[in-house]
């Protein structure tokens, strides 16, 4: 029973105690530190002697202050720091004054970092003195785009953080007919080598034939850092696009659907029939006036002479006429045909769609290999 109230007891103080750990860490939580190269210097704040380098200091009110980093034989730092209820500020003085320090850390382990054509070492670089002046600090790293930045050292320390991009994408073949031919920037791909197929971050174009096409299928893409993108061909679904292009303009259709020669031809025989029909209708309406003429004359009354001329005159303009006529129909029937072998052929032969799309989406995961999918 004593063990049971005992339990209860340190069961009821234990978040009084814990409330008591936290206020006090909070108050305890550091203001402000103060390094220095080299260490073991005096920290003074405000003119009162606070420790040496490194130094951690907790119990101080916000405000501004004047810290002064002090060595014998060494240069003096001074500097303005502003103190906040939350959060801390950092101080560091080279004493020397002749170099400045350089802290580097990269997302890729290992980047070599470069200081203009001078290796400086791999990242992450941890107390590097940098001579005074302007540089160019480069980090590189196979299959990663160079980080760089421009730096004007001064006595001080720099800390930098190189975020590298990932500068390929990778290209998958998830399905395809067989005996496809695959052309990547116009350099043919094996199908074996579409699994992972590496490329560079950019503007790319995928283009993809097979005996059954009559033009192949292509389209421009760009791979982006960090995406996967989806490729996929569809095939042999009705269009009526050709259709539409050939019935307003004959041989249209065929022609941009790569069948430029007889587009052409298809277009030329519509144009001459057209012509040959618009010609003989002209020249019928002309015949028949003629006939009509001859009609009205020989409606009229005369001699008798003039009444045979007028009688032979019908006759002859209407053979004239009846024998344009005759040649009106042969033209305006063979405008016809071609004009319906026109839409025919693009019906039965440049009907059939086919499209290649490409789709991107963001990765869920900082995966560099995350690749991208060529459905066919």
């Amino acid at each position: 029973m004593r063990v049971l109230l005992l339990l209860l007891v340190a069961l009821s103080i234990a978040p009084l105690y814990a409330q008591d750990l936290i206020t006090e860490d909070k108050s305890s939580a550091v203001k402000l530190l103060v390094d220095s190269d080299p260490t073991d210097a005096e920290v003074y704040i405000d003119g009162q002697l606070y420790g040496r380098t490194p130094l951690a200091v907790r119990e101080i009110s916000s405000g501004t202050y004047e810290v002064k980093i002090k060595k014998e034989s060494f240069n003096t730092v001074t500097q303005k720091v502003e103190i906040s209820a939350l959060g801390y500020k950092e101080v560091f003085g080279v004493l020397s004054g002749k170099y400045a320090i350089l802290n580097l850390e990269s997302s890729v382990s290992g980047a070599e970092v470069f200081m203009g054509d001078s290796l400086l070492g791999t990242a992450p670089l941890l107390k590097v003195h940098v001579p005074l002046g302007r540089h160019t600090i480069t980090v590189k790293s196979k299959d990663y785009f160079d980080w760089s930045l421009e730096m004007n050292a001064v006595p001080t320390q720099y800390n930098y953080k190189a975020v590298m991009k990932y500068m390929y994408g990778y290209l998958s073949l998830s399905k395809a007919p067989q005996g496809s031919e695959v052309f990547i920037d116009d350099k043919k791909v094996e199908i074996s080598q579409l699994s992972n197929y590496k490329l560079e971050v950019g503007n790319h174009k995928v283009e993809v034939n097979h005996p059954s096409f009559n033009s192949p299928v292509e389209e421009d893409f760009l791979i982006i850092g960090e995406t996967r993108s989806s490729i996929k061909v569809e095939n042999d679904y009705f269009s009526k696009a050709a259709l539409l292009k050939s019935t307003f303009v004959p041989g249209l259709g065929q022609y941009q659907d790569n069948s430029k020669i007889k587009g052409i031809a298809i277009f030329s025989g519509a144009l001459l029939t057209g012509l040959l029909w618009l010609n003989s209708e002209l020249s019928f309406k002309d015949k028949l006036k003629q006939y009509d003429d001859a009609k009205t004359e020989y409606s009229r009354p005369g001699y008798y002479t003039k009444l045979v001329e007028a009688h032979n005159k019908v006759l002859s303009t209407y053979d004239a006429a009846k024998k344009s006529n005759s040649t009106k129909k042969i033209t305006m029937g063979a405008f016809i045909a071609v004009y319906a072998y026109n839409l025919i052929d693009a019906l039965i032969f440049h009907s059939s769609g086919r499209s290649l799309t490409v789709t991107q989406e963001t990765a869920f995961d900082n995966s560099f290999n995350i690749g991208m999918s060529l459905g066919l």
